[in-house]
């Protein structure tokens, strides 16, 4: 880890957040054993694993740790999975049952050193850390975080929407926040974000996956939502997915691997990625987005349009 290193902290004072909570269902979990089956079951879909117990000093499994602390520092970078960590570090205290010592937090959202921001201190290279100096996290950061957990975990986008208007005071959570709602399909496209940004980059000759999801991370460093490789070549396996009334991609070689992979967009694909056509119009929709589940047979119950999201009936 490149905090502890840089700043020599020992390992047993570290806890991490291995699971990318962004992505995926996230509801309103009434205990720690539901987050974790949860979790574990989607990162299972995803990539096959592993379970978050099978990571070393993991924030959820390990979450006791902090209220035996004298004092929590978080390292926050502009990321969305990144804001959410002093949203779930609340939320575990009221899950697990244990007082929250003083929280501090070292935030960062750009360096000198890169021309893009920094989502998580993970892009500094050691020697890049300096001396940052803690904030503490006061009752507006708490009532903040509050409110963002609850817009991330409610079941409908109305919610989402309200959290949005409550927290921006806090114009760094506000934005990062703000990018979920690039999750909802495009009204034009019926794609999301990130499935658009892996779509743009399969060239109608095909390529291999491990380029395409690449080329989708690095068209999108500006974009304060990273999900990371395993979630986007996830994502481009289920835009090939057979069961789909019109698959935008078919997919050859090792499955398995994105290196080994090759991707050729099908002709309903080249007519998505041209803006000619919609896949939700023909696919339907199911995802979660947070604590939302997006199901339906044709079409999609919510949609974006620009920077909004609309209800289907408005449109």
């Amino acid at each position: 880890m490149t905090v502890g290193g840089a700043l020599g902290i020992p390992e047993e004072q570290l806890l991490i957040q291995h699971d990318i909570i962004s992505c995926g269902p996230v509801r309103a979990f009434a205990s720690r054993s539901e987050w974790l089956s949860t979790r574990d079951d989607f990162w299972q879909e995803v990539c096959g694993g592993p379970a978050l117990e099978e990571f070393p000093e993991d924030l959820v499994v390990d979450a006791g740790e902090i209220g035996r602390a004298d004092r929590v520092t978080l390292w926050i970078g502009a990321g969305l999975s990144d804001r959410l960590l002093l949203p779930t570090v609340l939320k575990l205290s009221d899950l697990v049952g244990f007082d929250l010592p003083p929280i501090e937090t070292m935030e960062i959202t750009s360096h000198k050193t890169l021309s893009v921001p920094v989502l998580g201190w993970g892009m500094l290279r050691a020697n890049d850390i300096g001396r940052p100096v803690a904030r503490p996290a006061d009752t507006n950061h708490i009532l903040r975080a509050r409110r963002a957990w609850a817009g991330l975990t409610a079941q409908t986008p109305a919610s989402l929407l309200s959290c949005l208007d409550a927290i921006d005071d806090d114009t760094e959570l506000a934005a990062a926040m703000f990018t979920l709602i690039g999750r909802y399909p495009d009204a034009k496209s019926g794609l999301s974000h990130w499935d658009a940004a892996v779509l743009a980059g399969v060239s109608s000759g095909g390529t291999d996956a491990f380029t395409v999801i690449g080329g989708a991370i690095g068209a999108n460093h500006h974009w304060l939502d990273p999900v990371g490789d395993a979630y986007l070549f996830w994502r481009l396996r289920r835009l090939a997915d057979s069961r789909l009334n019109e698959p935008l991609l078919t997919l050859t070689g090792d499955l398995n691997t994105a290196r080994a992979c090759r991707v050729r967009p099908t002709a309903f694909g080249v007519e998505v990625r041209d803006g000619r056509a919609n896949n939700v119009e023909v696919n339907g929709i199911d995802d979660w987005i947070g604590g939302v589940h997006l199901r339906q047979g044709k079409g999609s119950p919510w949609l974006r349009r620009g920077d909004e999201l609309i209800h289907s009936n408005a449109l």
